[in-house]
């Protein structure tokens, strides 16, 4: 047997049994901790390229890989979850606080004042995530119906700028459970700036009736499930940096779209992307279109499916 296919099958089960352990409860693993490792794995290549046809090529480079999942296991599961954070990886600016859990309710808003934009940062750990597409006064509601589950708003907004509301979502306690579920909605008038930082979680997101400038989404084993209406905003840019996680997108069927993925170990099923420049995939009507999508997924052991409706 060839050591590449050796290598695959080692990374295969490495992934699929943390991933498993993991949102069975059976270990606490730490995602967020071993992205800053990925580079490891650039190491790996590079040492199976200058091995490879020489005597016990394919025992070091298997031995390489061990090592390096070795170390990936240790640092996952001896970081603490507050030391590593998506804010920590991926945003420059915001960080999520240590809140106490007194500190957090069970439902949290902010009113509409005929805002014209609005960004939304929302914060949130293990849990279920569901945005809930329905007409609102307000410009932003969040409410859990489990009071294993607490929220905390802020809202900042300066002079004649956009308002950003702030959100964090945490279970009490230890526990982890993805039953835990916050849900929330937004107000349809102004134009979202959306950023959603999670961990291992159930995210599903209808933003159909939605105007939307840019999404960035963050997390570490997540399951999303993302549907998105024609864009309506000029270039609509939608960032993905993730790992271990499952993204599962639908578009209109006449969206134009493109997308780009620098994502290792990862498998992609695009419906109706025609064109291939590269690594960049289009939809035919991509170059003419005003207002389209730009989709850009980063990360590693991703699985990104877009279908179309």
């Amino acid at each position: 047997m060839k050591s590449n296919t050796i290598i695959s099958g080692i990374w295969l089960v490495f992934i699929g049994l943390v991933v498993l352990l993991h949102n069975f409860d059976i270990i606490d693993f730490n995602f967020w901790a071993i992205i800053k490792l990925i580079p490891l794995l650039i190491i790996a290549l590079g040492i199976n390229l200058i091995v490879q046809n020489k005597p016990y090529g394919g025992y070091i480079t298997i031995g390489v890989n061990v090592v390096i999942c070795s170390v990936l296991l240790i640092k996952g599961l001896t970081t603490p979850r507050d030391s590593y954070s998506s804010q920590d990886l991926f945003s420059e600016n915001i960080s999520i606080n240590d809140n106490k859990d007194e500190d957090m309710v069970q439902r949290v808003e902010s009113i509409y004042e005929n805002d014209e934009k609005a960004k939304l940062i929302f914060n949130g750990g293990s849990g279920n995530y569901v945005f809930e597409q329905k007409d609102s006064a307000n410009l932003f509601v969040a409410w859990s119906i489990n009071d294993k589950m607490g929220i905390e708003l802020n809202t900042t907004k300066k002079d004649n700028e956009q308002k950003t509301l702030i959100v964090n979502s945490k279970s009490f306690g230890k526990s982890k459970n993805r039953t835990n579920t916050t849900y929330f909605t937004l107000h349809k008038n102004p134009i979202w700036d959306l950023e959603f930082n999670i961990g291992a979680a159930n995210f599903t997101c209808d933003l159909s009736g939605y105007k939307i400038s840019n999404m960035n989404i963050n997390s570490g084993a997540a399951n999303m499930k993302l549907t998105l209406g024609e864009p309506l905003n000029g270039v609509t840019k939608i960032e993905i940096a993730t790992a271990a996680s499952k993204i599962y997108l639908k578009l209109p069927k006449d969206a134009a779209c493109s997308y780009t993925q620098e994502s290792i170990l990862s498998s992609k099923k695009i419906s109706g992307f025609d064109i291939q420049e590269g690594d960049v995939y289009k939809t035919s009507n991509f170059d003419e279109a005003t207002n389209r999508y730009e989709i850009d997924l980063t990360g590693a052991a991703n699985s990104f499916e877009v279908t179309r409706y």
